[in-house]
């Protein structure tokens, strides 16, 4: 039986003494081992603050699940960290090395992080419409000109505009049969627009000074027809 128990394997033979010895099958459960693995994966994360799918490439189980908020969460803590271990020292190092080529140090002079989170085409594509349409509120509102987003749009990278020089067209404007712009007065006199908006407003009195002379007509003309009615009864 020694021999047989030194050297036994899967395929061997199971020997029992039924009057002294019990058999009993004893069974480790697996069904919960994924578990027990996740949980010492996460525990090897957290020291790092660095989420799964990050550190493992393993992405969150169950449907409509995302690490989104986690990676922008470690974004923010990679960002404190920069500032919090590193900002004092490349602080220190920029003015050493202004002091060894210039001599003085220039407060202008600054640095800033790379951004960690990069939009996809179709967000920056819906940013960059975003801020036309704020510019163009801003140019209708006197706030800024032409040439002032002329100017922004060649000095933001990757805009798609870096190449243009010289100043900001003119919008075009819709024109009469006359060459005149639509809802301005004929150019060449100076007063004409306020000319014009005159003789609006002496119309607009001409006409209701009309409308009330003809209501007033119609009403004594039947006035008159009921007087003539009542004298016939």
């Amino acid at each position: 039986m020694k021999l047989f128990t030194a050297s036994r394997d899967n395929r061997g033979v199971f020997a029992t003494d039924k009057d002294d010895e019990e058999l009993e099958i004893l069974n480790a459960q697996l069904s919960s081992l994924d578990k027990l693995q996740a949980q010492s994966q996460e525990h090897m994360a957290a020291p790092s603050h660095i989420p799964l799918i990050k550190l493992f490439g393993i992405t969150p189980t169950g449907l409509g699940a995302t690490g989104e908020g986690e990676i922008q969460v470690w974004y923010d803590w990679v960002n404190a960290q920069q500032n919090h271990a590193l900002g004092d020292h490349i602080n220190r190092m920029l003015e050493i090395v202004q002091m060894d080529l210039y001599g003085t140090i220039d407060d202008d002079i600054t640095y800033e992080w790379c951004p960690l989170f990069q939009p996809t085409p179709k967000e920056k594509s819906e940013l960059d419409k975003s801020e036309s349409e704020r510019d163009g509120k801003y140019v209708e509102m006197g706030a800024i000109s032409h040439d002032e987003v002329r100017e922004k749009l060649i000095a933001e990278p990757g805009s798609g505009y870096n190449n243009l020089t010289g100043p900001a067209p003119e919008p075009e404007q819709d024109v009469d049969e006359d060459g005149n712009p639509i809802g301005e007065a004929p150019t060449g006199d100076p007063d004409a627009p306020a000319a014009q908006e005159h003789a609006s407003a002496e119309a607009d009195k001409d006409r209701k000074h009309e409308a009330e002379q003809n209501d007033k007509d119609r009403a004594n003309a039947l006035k008159l027809a009921a007087k003539k009615t009542a004298k016939k009864d």
